[in-house]
């Protein structure tokens, strides 16, 4: 009986801590007693971990919203996360360019960098990423000593627990553990943690702009780049995020017998697959507002496409309006399976909001119960280095799950 109390009370302790760090880091500023209430532990035990964690420089009390704590009047100060007490590396990889960030605690981007190359071998792609990480981690930006953790986005089958990259079709990779191949070039011994870049994104979200889910109990988060995923979450407890299902919206079928993958979502509004539809029909001379963009017929990207569709290009309006279309009826499937209280949409298409308004109301046609059963959805406002803070909120998320002396 002794003994499993023994062996019983690191795993305790660890677990305690962890969880009250969290709350401090989600909550914060917040009261002890609070915390205390809120977790069903006691305030002393509340008080031992966050008084180590103010040794440690990790949180510190606050000077706002001091309250009475008995009737001898004496003041209670708020807890928070000391926002500068750690950086954290981001990076995103893919072959056409990787992005990459320093950032504080709470996610304020202090450094970015960006390797625009088309690299296509997996060897070169790495070491690219390593020696970038490696002139970050030594250029003396912030102090090393403060760099809590490096987190990798990478799109793909990912295992977050071993490292390793189980297949990324498009690429033609598999089986790749990334964490070991990256670390013989960044010459760093702490940790280095990697995440599907759809679902490191969204752990963005949830760490840096909670606004955005209003509290939800469960979400998606539909991103759209070569792929398309659109990861499940639930969020019950407030500060514990579980991944319920990958999302791999992409190799859905939505036009049975075409032939390969083109009946696939991946194929019908992936923007490798509209940059292809709308360079098709520069060159056949249907674009003609896309052709004064990009001279010469050159292959556009999204940014030009969305931009000829503004201003009226009819051709690009179809091919986009078709691709959101699909998006819509991907969603509405996934969501009549999954029903989450909000989803997210991370995408370019977006940036124009009668793609939005079409997305809305395809998603809405085809749900089982739109009068029981809607999420609400909510656009993300698409950044070049979202996803390179992703990768630092994964290491800030597994950060909060060390447990510090």
């Amino acid at each position: 009986m002794n003994r499993g109390k023994g062996n019983n009370l690191p795993r305790v302790k660890i677990t305690n801590q962890s969880a009250i760090r969290k709350i401090i880091y989600y909550d914060g500023p917040i009261l002890r007693a609070e915390i205390a209430k809120r977790l069903g532990l006691t305030v002393p035990t509340i008080t031992t971990n966050v008084n180590s964690m103010i040794s440690c420089g990790l949180v510190s009390e606050t000077d706002g919203s001091s309250v009475p704590t008995n009737t001898l009047g004496r003041k209670a100060k708020p807890i928070d996360i000391v926002q500068d007490s750690r950086y954290f590396i981001g990076a995103e990889l893919h072959r056409h360019a990787r992005y990459f960030v320093i950032t504080d605690y709470r996610g304020k981007i202090v450094h970015s960098e960006k390797d625009g190359e088309n690299i296509v071998e997996y060897e070169d792609m790495i070491r690219a990423a390593g020696i970038i990480i490696k002139k970050m981690l030594n250029a003396g930006i912030v102090p090393r000593g403060k760099i809590g953790g490096i987190g990798l986005a990478v799109p793909g089958v990912i295992n977050p627990e071993t490292g390793l990259l189980g297949v990324l079709k498009p690429y033609g990779w598999k089986n790749k553990d990334i964490v070991r191949d990256i670390r013989q070039y960044i010459d760093y011994d702490g940790p280095v943690k990697i995440e599907n870049d759809a679902r490191a994104r969204a752990y963005a979200c949830q760490l840096f702009q909670r606004a955005l889910l209003k509290d939800s109990s469960s979400y998606t988060y539909l991103y759209v780049k070569d792929g398309i995923s659109c990861p499940f979450f639930t969020n019950a407890d407030n500060f514990q995020i579980h991944v319920i299902a990958p999302g791999e919206l992409g190799y859905m079928v939505i036009i049975p017998g075409m032939p390969g993958d083109n009946g696939r979502l991946n194929s019908l509004a992936g923007e490798r697959a509209v940059k292809e539809f709308c360079h098709s029909a520069m060159v056949q001379g249907e674009a003609k507002i896309l052709s004064e963009i990009c001279p010469e017929n050159a292959a556009p990207n999204i940014n030009q496409i969305v931009q000829a569709q503004k201003r009226g290009d009819a051709a690009i309006d179809k091919i986009i309006t078709n691709a959101v279309r699909y998006l819509g009826i991907g969603v509405a499937n996934s969501e009549n399976f999954v029903h989450s209280d909000t989803l997210l949409v991370d995408s370019k298409y977006f940036g124009h909001e009668p793609n939005r308004e079409l997305l809305r109301k395809t998603i809405y046609e085809n749900l089982i119960h739109p009068d029981f059963f809607t999420p609400e959805i909510v656009f993300v406002t698409p950044e070049e280095y979202n996803g390179a803070r992703g990768g630092a909120a994964v290491a800030i998320m597994a950060d909060l799950d060390t447990y510090i002396e």
